[in-house]
């Protein structure tokens, strides 16, 4: 899923959605290096992230930068779905001339991005059982993982219905730009909340990595997680940020749905067994 899904470690990127781009009706460019721009633009804000945290133990800050320059490039390079999501968001950059594609592309791109999602959640449960860091880190970081899912749920059944809103007016470029404008609106608060949960759970996880790692060789590895390797004050704030900005994405997905309950905890049963065993061991 991210740098080491070879070294069987969830380790999370922060990645902007293109996917959930703004509609807009811009001329289709053809530019061949948009991946790799996207790619440079993600090292770079990811590199941002990591000089964020407080001082590591064991590495300095210039050894960290240049392992993780090489590793994101690595990851992104190989990852399918990140290069899926740059040509989404040049169909939705040009939606006017591209929504054929765009509608082609965005529903079987957001299942894969869910199956991620769920694939990440099991991945933080394999590191419970590995560790013996306090409860609400799992709990927290899960939690983020499920509340994307529940938007991409309510995306996806908005986005039907706008296309065919757009469809309808293919032929009158004002009211086609109206819908578009009145989607942006309405996607624009979940896109905030999104980028601010990739970079807080981005941030914590990594936090609990390097200061559990002695080795840049170990970064990412399997290895006991220890709490005592940590500064409690500054596991708690990175929790809390991961928290706090779960919970306010929480209570806009459950204003937008039609039944008050969050979807994945009804439809993807693998999951909720996971959550429920994290449940039952911590009592």
């Amino acid at each position: 899923m991210s740098i080491c899904e070879t070294k069987k470690i969830a380790m999370p990127l922060s990645l902007e959605r293109d996917s959930i781009l703004p509609l807009e009706c811009n001329t289709l460019q053809k530019d061949f290096d948009a991946y790799k721009k996207a790619i440079t633009k993600t090292i770079e804000k990811n590199i941002e992230l990591l000089k964020e945290l407080p001082p590591p133990k064991n590495f300095t800050v210039d050894e960290l930068v240049e392992y993780f320059q090489k590793e994101i490039k690595k990851d992104l390079e190989n990852n399918k779905l990140f290069e899926k999501s740059v040509e989404i968001g040049r169909y939705a950059h040009s939606i006017f001339e591209s929504m054929t594609k765009y509608f082609a592309n965005i529903y079987d791109f957001n299942k894969e991005e869910r199956e991620k999602n769920s694939y990440d959640v099991f991945s933080i449960s394999r590191l419970f059982l590995n560790s013996n860091l306090p409860d609400e880190f799992f709990k927290t970081v899960s939690n983020s993982y499920l509340i994307e899912n529940d938007f991409l749920n309510i995306f996806d059944r908005k986005i039907k219905r706008d296309s065919i809103k757009l469809i309808g007016n293919k032929n009158n470029r004002v009211k086609f730009t109206r819908v578009c404008d009145k989607h942006n609106l309405w996607v624009k608060d979940f896109t905030d909340k999104l980028k601010l949960i990739g970079k807080n759970r981005t941030k914590l996880i990594w936090y609990v990595e390097i200061n559990n790692s002695n080795k840049l060789e170990e970064l990412f590895n399997p290895k006991f997680l220890k709490e005592e390797n940590l500064d409690k004050a500054v596991l708690l704030k990175l929790i809390d940020n991961v928290a706090e900005t779960t919970n306010q994405l929480e209570e806009l997905v459950l204003n937008n749905l039609e039944k008050k309950y969050l979807p994945t905890t009804t439809i993807d049963e693998g999951i909720k067994t996971i959550t429920n065993l994290m449940d039952t061991i911590t009592g």
